[in-house]
């Protein structure tokens, strides 16, 4: 199977014996509606479905199976116009006008201009607990206003009238189509948000305009969503439901051998290692490269994390390459650079995997700056989200710091949600993170540590340089100057390391042979907009 940037799973109905057709299909008379109906694992509970708020993977892929924001990927992989209708730029390429089609609710509401407007406006108030808003910040004054240097009314975005949007950007944006198509930039409605603010954990007040709509929520046990009548593009919607469960990856792959589940693995959660290793040369496991990274996330404020030539040390001493071949079976390829090689024209990371030699000398060079011995240096503790891959990941680091730096390594085990509380609240030293790009260009990764008040930074670095970097990126006029910049801007982050890459990970999922027209990105975004079960 191609890799491109949406990956196509559905092969052609067979046009004579000796034959098969690589076009695409279409949802013609071989689709029944009786029979559209699917069955997937998606692991986790929900954190949060509000789309200001929303922040793991798969919270974002339960939101676009929601909800419909101004564009959507077609079955190309090409962006399309999805709420909007026209789209038009100014000539400095910093003002948008975009023309709304007549959309509504899932309640039967009408969708206007002015619901985007007040979910924009309430993300960057600095009262809003939200990570995300950082995405909006390319509008005109939305960081100032995030801030508090400015009124939530000088906002570079505007109701021209119903069906009209009005956006001004702080410079050119090359990828603002892609921005606008992230649950970031989705409309809200203002009546049902204000009426109650929890109105996104509960089917009787949850509201959304996309494809699909949430019917029922058991916690811990599964999630029904069925299709919108009133989504604007309904007749090309084929599944009438979809049934999410919250399993352990052992337990869906089994359901899957049995027929119960269609679909289990990435982007949702983890194919089990054993099966990785028992099925990774064969047909049945699907594997594409993804825009993730796997990382570990030093807090730059907790002692001895300070120290950047610890840091160092840290990542030196690491063997990526032991850890993709023996614990992730290939399901990846060492990462020693945040950004992926396909965003940029590097032909090689910033530093080198597992060098024992490199290792020690930073971190002679750490304790005579930290005024330590290694006898009296301190236990190093690493955090992490329990499930069997990220444990097998961890011991495998443990084991290599304690026998390249001989030094005391605790690792801490926590559920998925406290986990991402201790991120968020700073309390860790070291913690297994991952991150996705969620649009096809560097910025989709290097924007996240820009400065420390970034919500999904957590780091506590900063460089006015790196900042510096990025910014003059957006006013480039020529491509190669842009990654040129960028390139800069992650070699002063890779140089000090206030986060140690691991590896890349590769999407791997399994796939029922009659499931037909998934589209999964690179970025991780699986939608079943156009999908539907072949009989």
């Amino acid at each position: 199977m191609s890799i491109s940037k949406v990956f196509r799973f559905s092969l052609f109905v067979m046009i004579t014996t000796s034959m098969t057709s690589c076009c695409k299909t279409k949802n013609t008379a071989q689709v029944t509606s009786s029979t559209q109906e699917i069955t997937l694992n998606i692991e986790n509970e929900p954190c949060c479905l509000d789309p200001r708020k929303a922040r793991k993977l798969y919270d974002l892929n339960l939101l676009k199976g929601f909800n419909e924001g101004l564009y959507r990927e077609d079955l190309d992989g090409n962006l399309k116009e999805a709420i909007a209708k026209k789209v038009t730029k100014s000539e400095d390429q910093k003002t948008y006008t975009i023309e709304l089609k007549k959309t509504y609710w899932s309640n039967g509401d009408p969708l206007t201009a002015h619901d985007f407007i007040y979910s924009w406006k309430s993300s960057v108030d600095k009262a809003f607990p939200t990570a995300y808003s950082a995405f909006l910040y390319r509008i005109k004054n939305a960081r100032a206003i995030k801030e508090e240097q400015m009124s939530v009314d000088y906002l570079g975005a505007y109701a021209k009238d119903d069906y009209t949007l009005v956006v001004e950007l702080e410079t050119p944006t090359p990828f603002f189509k892609e921005l606008l198509s992230l649950p970031a930039f989705f409309p809200v409605k203002q009546s049902i948000v204000e009426h109650n603010p929890d109105w996104h954990y509960n089917p009787e007040t949850f509201i959304c305009n996309g494809p699909f709509k949430l019917e029922t929520w058991k916690m811990k046990n599964k999630i029904t969503a069925v299709k919108n009548d009133y989504y604007w593009d309904t007749k090309n919607v084929k599944l009438q439901k979809l049934n999410m469960l919250m399993l352990d990856p052992t337990t869906a792959y089994k359901m899957y051998n049995k027929k119960q589940l269609q679909w289990a693995g990435s982007p949702y959660s983890n194919i089990p290692c054993d099966v990785v290793e028992h099925l990774q040369d064969s047909e049945t496991l699907k594997k594409i490269t993804g825009l993730i990274v796997y990382m570990l996330k030093t807090n730059t404020e907790k002692y001895p994390m300070q120290n950047e030539n610890l840091r160092k040390s840290l990542a030196y001493a690491i063997n990526r390459k032991d850890i993709v071949e023996h614990v992730l079976y290939g399901a990846g390829s060492p990462a020693t650079a945040l950004v992926p090689a396909c965003l940029n024209n590097r032909t090689k990371g910033f530093f080198e995997d597992g060098n024992s030699k490199k290792a020690l000398e930073h971190f002679e060079l750490a304790l005579k700056e930290l005024s330590l011995t290694k006898e009296n240096f301190p236990t190093i503790t690493i955090s992490y989200d329990s499930t069997e891959r990220n444990h097998k990941i961890i011991s495998a680091i443990q084991d290599n710091l304690r026998k390249v730096l001989k030094i005391n390594i605790q690792i801490e085990p926590y559920e998925k949600k406290v986990c991402l509380d201790k991120i968020s609240s700073g309390n860790f030293q070291l913690v297994l993170c991952n991150w996705i790009a969620d649009y096809r260009d560097a910025t989709g990764m290097l924007e996240v540590f820009k400065t420390k008040h970034v919500g999904t930074n957590c780091t506590n670095w900063e460089s006015l340089d790196y900042i510096s970097a990025i910014d003059n990126s957006y006013t480039c006029t020529t491509s190669q100057k842009r990654l040129s910049l960028l390139n800069d801007a992650e070699a002063i982050l890779m140089n000090e390391l206030p986060l140690i890459p691991l590896y890349h990970q590769k999407l791997m999922y399994v796939q029922d042979e009659k499931l037909k027209d998934v589209i999964l990105s690179e970025t991780g975004c699986i939608d079943f907009k156009y999908a539907y079960i072949e009989n």
